[in-house]
């Protein structure tokens, strides 16, 4: 479950660097809502070992941490889960 800190940070991540298992895996493009609540409903993340202009949508209830200071989005799922994930890029 994600904090209100930590939706707060969310709600404004462009650029923040996205690390799944301690490896970078990719920048915020965006965060998207879908209404006018303060968390994102997910990150649109451009992808860091894959084709320029590859996106993921990643939804917010796998975000770890989010820290502004760091600008850094620590993901709960691993490399591999996140890789099943960009098989339905965006």
């Amino acid at each position: 479950m994600v904090t209100l800190s930590t939706a707060r940070v969310l709600a404004r991540c462009n650029g923040f660097t996205v690390v799944a298992d301690r490896e970078v895996v990719g920048r915020v493009a965006t965060p998207v809502f879908s209404g006018t609540r303060l968390l994102p409903d997910y990150l649109l993340v451009r992808l860091a070992e894959s084709i320029p202009g590859t996106f993921c949508a990643i939804p917010t209830a796998l975000i770890g941490d989010a820290d502004a200071e760091s600008e850094i989005v620590e993901l709960e799922i691993g490399v591999d889960e996140l890789r099943a994930l960009t098989e339905h890029d965006v």
